[in-house]
């Protein structure tokens, strides 16, 4: 019964809330529910810390992390076809995974794609196979980087 009423007590803040912003117009209140909705189970989640299905703050520091390699993987792919003269030479390289089935390997395979010069090709398995533009560049080791990231996540 205290969830019943602690969810209760939620509602009535938010709705309060949007109430001050909104003013008493009828035509944002269907936006506004929708906002009173997701702002109490967010609460609700963030009070309860054993049901959320993630870390909150390990997602906070891998947003730097995925922007910055967001932006070096745009600038060498930029680079590479700008400047013919770097080199290109394509490899595939099979990576074996120690994340477990589920969020957390999804969450890794189609982030390995923001990765300088890497795009996920086929999973099985426990192995993930990335095709990379220069198999000179440090693929397994960018791998690894990107997957304790994930593992911190879940």
């Amino acid at each position: 019964m205290t969830r019943l009423k602690a969810v209760c007590w939620r509602i009535a803040l938010f709705t309060t809330l949007w109430w001050v912003l909104a003013g008493h117009s009828s035509t944002g209140w269907a936006v506004g529910a929708v906002g009173i909705l997701s702002a109490t189970w967010v609460s609700m989640l963030l009070r309860s810390p054993s049901l959320m299905p993630f870390k909150l703050f390990a997602w906070l520091r891998f947003v730097p992390f995925f922007l910055w390699n967001s932006i070096r993987g745009g600038l060498d792919v930029a680079l590479r076809v700008l400047r013919p003269q770097v080199p290109l030479q394509p490899s595939m390289v099979d990576y074996p995974m120690k994340l477990p089935v589920g969020p957390a390997r999804v969450l890794f395979v189609n982030t390995v794609s923001l990765l300088p010069g890497t795009l996920s090709v086929r999973l099985e398995d426990n192995t993930v196979t990335v095709h990379a533009l220069d198999d000179a560049l440090a693929v397994q080791t960018e791998l690894a980087a990107l997957e304790a990231q994930v593992a911190k996540l879940f």
